[in-house]
């Protein structure tokens, strides 16, 4: 991941520190929040001083919802980013975590869902948009 990242234009710009440590040692549960495909939760906007956890496990096959019961078995808040609220999708909502990192850097650039998940979402997935509606606001 970290090879990745660093290869993305302007990531040398970013402030992004790599750590060995659980993020639960490094943050207060209060300010932890693990995104999660199967979440009931929805993120609205990104908050300051809040950790932002990508569920890094594929969740699929034997492995469906892993990411959202670890952060429930730790007592952390989850959600899932608001994909439904915008657009349509001919296939699974789950995206790697390359792509909700991507998608998190571009809303945070630009304030606006709609335009950070179609600049991102591959085109194969079918998304279609949905009407405009602001969940910030």
């Amino acid at each position: 991941m970290k090879d990745i990242i660093e290869n993305l234009s302007g990531a040398t710009q970013w402030n992004i520190s790599w750590r060995e440590e659980s993020y639960d040692s490094l943050f207060s549960k209060d300010n932890i929040v693990y995104l999660s495909a199967e979440s009931e939760n929805t993120l609205t906007c990104l908050e300051e001083g809040k950790a932002y956890i990508i569920g890094g496990l594929v969740d699929h096959n034997s492995k469906k919802g892993l990411c959202h019961e670890l952060a429930v078995k730790r007592g952390v808040k989850h959600a899932q980013l608001p994909i439904s609220q915008y657009i349509d999708m001919k296939s699974r909502k789950v995206l790697t975590v390359d792509h909700v990192f991507e998608i998190l850097l571009k809303y945070q650039q630009q304030k606006d869902w709609e335009s950070a998940f179609f600049s991102v979402i591959p085109k194969r997935k079918g998304a279609q948009a949905k009407l405009d509606s602001n969940l910030c606001s």
